[in-house]
């Protein structure tokens, strides 16, 4: 006798009818009658952990969606900064009011308004035409931001800006921004620039202060061939 079969004869012999109509009856019925009258009926009993999971499952899923949601709002956000930098330091007026100087005309030139007037005298009076390196610095992040997407998307591994990396960029970038002001303020004391300190050169204070140290200790010569190295390492 089969299982289904046996079940069945239980069933009637227990107080119930072959086509389900319960009887009132003490009869115990066994597990496996249980299980195939579950099945019979479509009822499924509860499973804590399938339950448990199905949870576990869709909270990678929505850690994943918010990891990815977090990565594109970094990215669109050094768009945001890059494009503001670039129109800051390209509308720079001395006329404007600024950090480094009084200035008395009510309007103010620059295309990020007051606040981008003030940014942008700091960063030409500490960086002089150096300044430049922090546009091309969040271009790069674009550029790498973007990467980063791709390959999260396509399933890959990301080695673009992960900590390894970006402790690598921030120490190259620090040496090119210290190189190439200096090199401004040694070789390019001839070239004529709206910048906010009237120096030797174009390299800001920064230029001005690390050019005096190196020619003080290596000469000009020495200076220049340091500033040279130190750029071409850190780019």
């Amino acid at each position: 006798m089969t299982a289904n079969a046996q079940c069945l004869a239980n069933r009637v012999s227990a107080g119930a009818l072959p086509d389900g109509t319960p009887r009132r009856s003490s009869a115990p019925v066994s597990g496996i009658c249980l299980a195939w009258l579950s099945e019979r009926s479509g009822l499924r009993r509860y499973n804590p952990a399938m339950t448990s999971d199905l949870a576990s499952g869709a909270r990678p899923a929505a850690a994943l969606r918010i990891g990815r949601l977090l990565r594109e709002s970094r990215w669109i956000a050094f768009v945001g900064v890059a494009v503001y930098l670039v129109l800051i330091l390209a509308s720079y007026e001395r006329a404007d009011p600024a950090w480094s100087h009084q200035a008395t005309g009510a309007t103010v030139a620059n295309a990020g308004g007051r606040v981008g007037a003030y940014v942008a005298d700091i960063l030409l009076y500490v960086f002089g035409l150096s300044a430049w390196w922090w546009g091309a610095l969040f271009g790069y992040l674009i550029v790498a931001g973007y990467k980063r997407l791709a390959d999260a998307t396509l399933g890959q591994d990301a080695t673009v800006l992960d900590r390894r990396s970006l402790l690598a960029l921030a120490g190259g970038f620090l040496l090119l921004l210290l190189a190439s002001s200096t090199l401004e303020s040694l070789r390019m004391y001839t070239l004529k620039a709206a910048l906010p300190l009237d120096g030797p050169g174009p390299g800001g204070m920064l230029g001005s202060v690390m050019s005096g140290l190196l020619e003080a200790q290596l000469g000009f010569t020495g200076a220049t061939l340091t500033g040279l190295l130190s750029a071409a390492i850190g780019f």
